[in-house]
Parts: structure tokens; C-alpha cells; sequence
């Protein structure tokens, strides 16, 4: 089992050689929760993890739009235009949205 996030951004624990470290270049093969917590909690995933979370998040409203698939655009719009509906007939959203 090898960490996607890890490889993706070339992030190994700081001690290990290239080519060595578990879960970037070699599988782990211990697969069990407490191997998979220890990783999540190794400061090179956390990196991984929040470089990441600044890659894919959009930098303004109209990039999230752009980036946006047709089918999640559509299912905003109806999201929208049942808020609307709902405030227009001045039913609180908590009733039946």
C-alpha cells in the first residue's frame, strides 16, 4: 500500500534515503490501523496533506466556477433556486429545505 498524497508532492520522512521510505517507494506491507494512523500523523504527510488542500482549492469565486463540472453546476443552480423559492413564499430554509 503506497500513499498517493506522499508520492504526488515527493515527500519522504526527513532520515530515509530515496528509495527507501515506506509508503512513497516501497509498499507498506503492515497494513493495519495502527501503521495507517502513524502515517497520517508523520509532519511530512501532514505537508503533503495541506499542500494539497492548497492546491485544489480555488482561489476565487469565479476559478471554483470554472473549475466546476457541468453536473455540479446544475445541481448548485437548483440549490439556489429552491433557497430563493423559499424565501420568496418567506418559509424558514430549517422547514423543508
Amino acid at each position: 500500500m503506497l500513499c498517493s498524497l506522499c508520492i504526488r508532492h515527493g515527500k519522504r520522512p526527513a532520515r530515509t534515503k530515496v528509495g527507501s521510505a515506506t509508503w512513497v517507494d516501497v509498499p507498506c506491507t503492515w497494513v493495519v490501523r495502527k501503521a495507517v494512523k502513524r502515517h497520517a500523523e508523520v509532519a511530512c504527510h501532514m505537508e503533503a496533506v495541506q499542500w494539497e488542500a492548497a492546491r485544489a482549492a480555488p482561489q476565487n469565486v469565479e476559478d471554483g466556477l470554472a473549475t466546476m463540472g457541468t453536473l455540479q453546476k446544475r445541481a448548485l443552480v437548483c440549490a439556489f433556486r429552491n433557497i430563493y423559492w423559499l424565501m420568496k413564499e418567506e418559509i424558514p430554509h430549517t422547514a423543508k429545505f
